[in-house]
């Protein structure tokens, strides 16, 4: 999502001069177009860049009595994630039938004030302060009351990134790319081109000339085979038909072992002729989906203690050797996993046969996933989208 916190060193860029002109002409020369467009996008990777370094700084679980006219005091949780999603609740102590819950995103503005993108029990805006939010009015402004301390929410636990720690120097590596915002790599079979896609929507592109070609982020063409993943990127200088098949591929460069293999119809603009690279490449896997996930809603069904009374429903997610396995509430199983950006596909998944109490709700669970391919958001909880549908919900054990 976008937000719009602004730093110091943001608004400075956004008033350096670049040679601009005061005039009130509104023709401007291409030159001039290019160069105001240089300028607004190293002006938006500055904000990116700072919005990463402040969500940290805001992500915790805040908690607070404030004042009541119709109850002995509202008792609140606000729970702000790093991925700019929240969860909250209210009660109302002494009228409970207005306590509420919510969850959704948030924005930073200026000032370190926080923005839900819904009210809950008529709050809106919060201000950071310390190790506390303020709480605003509608209008983002601080409460004028008697006593404005007591409309604040104090910092109880500071929000845990999830760790995720190995030994091993390959997968070091993979892990500093996806920090580093890497979502996929490729190149020539003998390293003469190279290709980067980036979660900041932009993709890169070194031709075999060692020419430079920049691209705005695209999204996968439809295929009918979910082992091909095709892509059209086009800017202003140059048109890349990509097609990515998963099957095993080997360079003849220092990455020997790559997932996919890599067909590139490159041409710029300016020529009639297109060249064809073949090369090999990968996905950086998201070292955050790896470990153990209990699974507590199926297809709009909770799972609760109940639903399996002598298992639990789990899953170990290990996207550094593509692999899942787990229990559906009373079989265990394993499969394959593919973790391609924010997708995972899964196939086809073989266990154990015993006999279930709970035989319907543990088909539909494996029938989630088996030979599936999900989208996925994790912050809190990891969850599974098929299109707009949420098809499984799960919360990473402790």
């Amino acid at each position: 999502m976008k937000s719009v916190i602004l730093s110091s060193i943001a608004v400075s860029m956004l008033f350096v001069s670049c040679g601009s002109s005061s005039s009130s002409s509104t023709y401007q020369d291409p030159h001039s177009r290019m160069h105001s467009q240089m300028h607004n996008e190293l002006y938006q990777e500055e904000i990116e860049k700072e919005l990463n370094k402040q969500v940290g700084v805001f992500a915790g679980i805040y908690n607070g009595t404030i004042p009541c006219k119709s109850c002995d005091g509202i008792e609140m949780s606000l729970e702000l994630n790093e991925d700019f999603s929240y969860e909250a609740s209210t009660n109302f102590k002494g009228n409970p039938e207005k306590n509420e819950t919510a969850q959704g995103t948030y924005d930073l503005h200026t000032d370190g004030i926080v923005a839900l993108d819904k009210p809950i029990s008529g709050m809106l805006f919060f201000q950071k302060k310390g190790t506390e939010l303020i709480i605003l009015d509608e209008n983002a402004k601080e409460i004028i009351a008697i006593d404005n301390a007591a409309y604040f929410l104090r910092l109880s636990a500071k929000k845990k990134g999830i760790k995720f720690e190995s030994d091993d120097p390959a997968i070091k590596l993979l892990m500093t790319k996806w920090d580093e915002g890497l979502l996929f790599q490729a190149k020539g079979q003998d390293g003469n081109w190279a290709l980067q896609m980036k979660n900041t929507d932009s993709i890169s592109f070194i031709s075999p000339d060692g020419i430079l070609y920049k691209f705005k982020g695209a999204k996968p063409l439809p295929s009918m085979d979910p082992a091909i993943i095709d892509y059209r990127i086009v800017s202003d200088k140059a048109e890349i038909l990509l097609q990515l098949t998963e099957k095993p591929c080997e360079t003849n460069t220092e990455n020997p072992k790559q997932t996919f293999q890599v067909t590139l119809n490159f041409k710029e603009t300016k020529k009639k002729e297109s060249q064809t690279l073949e090369g090999c490449g990968t996905f950086v896997p998201n070292y955050k989906l790896s470990g153990k996930w209990k699974i507590i809603e199926v297809d709009g069904t909770e799972i609760n203690d109940d639903s399996f009374p002598n298992k639990e429903a789990y899953l170990i997610l290990d996207p550094f050797e593509g692999t899942v396995s787990g229990n559906d509430g009373c079989n265990g199983f394993f499969g394959k996993m593919t973790n391609k950006g924010y997708q995972v596909s899964f196939g086809p998944t073989a266990g154990t046969l015993m006999a279930c109490t709970n035989a319907d709700l543990s088909a539909v669970l494996m029938g989630a996933i088996s030979d599936k391919t999900v989208n996925y958001q994790l912050s809190n909880h990891l969850s599974f989208f098929a299109g707009d549908k949420k098809v499984m919900v799960l919360k990473r054990f402790n």
